[in-house]
């Protein structure tokens, strides 16, 4: 039957889609980390995440390919997720066996009509790592600054969203959220 030949397909999309998932945040660093270098005072820069690697070598001119093929990733990562779970809201597909198999744990607990929150949550992480990348040179002060800026703003996002299904999971995530800054 043809649910018979859909269903490895199905199972090996949600493993992708896990296994992404929770590689995520480890391709952000990786994809920004390979692009940041700091100078020193004999006037050469290296590699913020590596101090042997100069800036501009050929090795370091490999990096920045690898990165500039990881970027496109983890930016379009957020994108697809939404995407494709606004088509299955608007086609009003959610809770067919097909999507539930390859999507449902993306939107587990969350209102249907906010099925694709989860790639907010994958948007947040991707600009806490740029964050980081981006201001390691202003200082731990300005980093925790923005850090949590962002934060109270994700904490205020969930309160007028109201994504989730049950409040203890909206209070729960604002709970991990508030920690994290602590």
């Amino acid at each position: 039957t043809n649910t018979a030949r859909t269903a490895p397909l199905d199972t090996s999309v949600k493993l992708g889609v896990l296994a992404l998932l929770m590689n995520y945040p480890s391709l952000c660093e990786v994809a920004f980390a390979a692009l940041m270098c700091e100078g020193f005072e004999d006037g050469e820069a290296y590699l913020v995440q590596d101090l042997t690697l100069r800036c501009g070598s050929p090795k370091h001119v490999s990096v920045v390919a690898a990165a500039a093929l990881i970027l496109p990733v983890v930016v379009g990562i957020p994108a697809v997720v939404f995407f494709v779970l606004y088509k299955h809201i608007r086609r009003n597909t959610l809770n067919s066996a097909r999507c539930l198999e390859r999507w449902g744990p993306l939107y587990e607990g969350l209102r249907p009509e906010y099925a694709w929150w989860n790639a907010v949550e994958l948007a947040k992480q991707f600009w806490l790592e740029a964050g980081h990348q981006l201001l390691r040179a202003s200082g731990p002060e300005v980093m925790l600054l923005v850090f949590t800026l962002m934060q109270f703003v994700h904490i205020l996002a969930i309160d007028l969203v109201r994504p989730h299904l049950h409040r203890s999971e909206a209070l729960l995530e604002r709970t991990l959220i508030a920690t994290a800054v602590v």
